[in-house]
């Protein structure tokens, strides 16, 4: 891998692309799908960026 190459994002658990894992890791990042219980949290999120979002 070259010096400056970002190294793969190791999935929590092994996948296919039809059954993609729940949760990514990288380093000390770590990212997961939505939740149906995170719907009233991007709801907010959305509305105070919508200014942003539109054409």
């Amino acid at each position: 891998m070259a010096e400056n190459a970002i190294p793969p994002i190791e999935a929590a658990q092994h996948h296919d692309l039809m059954d993609p894992a729940e949760t990514l890791v990288q380093g000390p990042m770590r990212l997961r799908r939505w939740r149906i219980s995170d719907m009233e949290v991007l709801y907010g999120l959305v509305g105070e960026s919508l200014e942003h979002l539109l054409p």
